[in-house]
């Protein structure tokens, strides 16, 4: 998760990493979306046309880079009930 705020302008930046990760560009055209106290961007259908298939190793760059400690099966598991807890808040507030 990344912290951005909003600019002056009302605009908010997306760390460069984030974008990468998920294939936005310059110009690329995002949805809007949410509610409460929510915002989701979802990348819009790109325009009918042809476009180039990524490389495996271009694939592969693209994934987020972990740099922590080993993950456990049990870390993941307490993560996920983590997340099922939130989500329940969220929306049975």
């Amino acid at each position: 998760m990344a912290k951005v705020k909003i600019s002056p302008d009302d605009v908010v930046a997306l760390p460069r990493a984030v974008l990468e990760a998920h294939g936005i560009a310059e110009g690329d055209d995002v949805e809007v979306t949410g509610g409460r106290k929510e915002v989701r961007l979802t990348v819009a259908s790109p325009a009918a046309g042809p476009q180039r298939k990524l490389t495996v190793e271009e694939f592969l760059a693209m994934r987020p880079r972990y740099n922590g400690p080993p993950i456990t099966d049990e870390m993941i598991e307490e993560a996920i009930a983590e997340e099922v807890r939130e989500r329940w808040e969220r929306k049975n507030q």
